[in-house]
This record gives C-alpha cells, structure tokens and sequence, in this order.
C-alpha cells in the first residue's frame, strides 16, 4: 500500500491506473477468499455425508450379520425339534416291539425336550408366515404326542388292539410334523434371504445419495 501511494506521489497523472490496479488486487483477494470458502464447505459437506455414509453401512452390515446368526440358530432349534419328534416315535415303536422301560424313558425326554423347542422358537420367531407354520407343528406334535403315549399305555396293558389302533392314529399327526418342521426351515431360509436383499437395497440407496450429494455440493461451489 505505501509503495503504491509514494509511485503515486511520482506520477500523479496515472492515480487513476493505479486506483484500478488497487481495486483489482482487492476484487482477486475477495474471488480467492469466496474460492476457498467455498472449497472448504465442499470438503466438510463430503465428510459429513461420508462419515454418514459409513455408519449407515456399518450398521446395515451388523444387522445383516446379526439377522443371519438368529436366523441360522432358529434353523437349527426346528432341525433339532424334527430329532425329537424322530426320536419320540422310534423310542415308542421300540416299547412296543421289545417292552423294555428305557425306550419309555427316551419317549419322555425327546418329547419334553421338543416341547423346550417350541418354546424357544414361539420367544425367537418374528415373522407371521413362520410362526404360523410353527402353530402348526406345535398343534400336531401334540396330537401325535398324545396318541403315543396312549400306545405305550395300551402296551403296557398288554391290549395289542388298542396298540394298533393307536398307532394308525398316529400316523398322520406323525407326518403333519414333520411336514410342518419342512415348511418351517424354508420359511425361515426365506425370510432370511428377503431381510439380506432389503439390507443390500438400503446400502446402495445410501451410496446413491452420496453421490447425489457430492454432485449438487460440487454444482454450487462451482457457482458460488
């Protein structure tokens, strides 16, 4: 500024030349003060929006993760209830064939651990078709728990009649069970596989709007 006002002193003709040279000096400084103004809001926006970005991800990739783990142990609570209800049947057929009181002791523990089953499952499922399919299971794995013991009572009786009765009975109740604990696995896989599809849907709508974002902020800088 001083050296200016002394070059002005020398020539003071030319003060307007250098009022428009002052002038122009202060119009780049105020241009580059708007540039880097508007370059920092570009930087902060994207971080925000990236910071954003990743969190969002990240929680869409644990709920992923933990929806597959409950999933995945829900599959192997009905696996494991169809054990039950296999071992409860081949438990009756061996009382009857050999009498002996430990095969009425497998009956008791496979049905009251599948029972336990059920229980877990009505707590852990959360969706309608599943739990649908479950009071199916449950409803007819109790017919067939009922006319079982019937069987194993009438053996004890020694009524060969009533033992073959009943176990016509409980053929059917048998193998709505074991249907039922099929439709209920699938059930399960697919609600799995839709909840896993709507998680990848959100992330790539999240990494869109990030673009989107990006885009529109470099848009205005470039105006302003």
């Amino acid at each position: 500024m001083k050296i200016i006002t002394r070059i002005q002193s020398f020539y003071p003709r030319k003060g307007i030349k250098f009022n428009s040279l002052q002038e122009s000096i202060s119009l780049k400084a105020t241009i580059g003060k708007k540039i880097l103004s508007g370059f920092m809001i570009v930087i902060a926006l994207v971080v925000i929006m990236s910071a954003f970005t990743y969190f969002t991800v990240d929680e869409l990739n644990k709920s992923s993760q933990e929806l597959t783990k409950a999933n995945l142990r829900q599959i192997e609570l009905v696996e494991e209830l169809t054990l039950d209800i296999a071992n409860t049947a081949a438990s009756m057929r061996g009382f009857i064939i050999t009498g002996t009181l430990a095969d009425v002791a497998i009956f008791e523990e496979s049905r009251k651990y599948g029972d336990d089953k059920v229980s877990k499952l009505e707590q852990a499922l959360d969706n309608d078709t599943s739990r649908n399919f479950l009071a199916t299971l449950k409803k007819e794995k109790a017919t067939y728990d009922d006319v079982a013991i019937k069987v194993i009572n009438a053996k004890r009786a020694n009524n060969l009649e009533q033992v073959a009765i009943h176990m016509k009975q409980s053929e059917q109740p048998y193998t709505n069970s074991t249907s039922a604990a099929k439709y209920l696995i699938a059930s399960v896989k697919e609600h799995t596989r839709t909840e896993m599809e709507s998680n990848t849907d959100k992330t790539s709508q999240v990494q869109l709007i990030l673009i989107i974002v990006s885009f529109l902020v470099s848009a205005v800088s470039i105006v302003v």
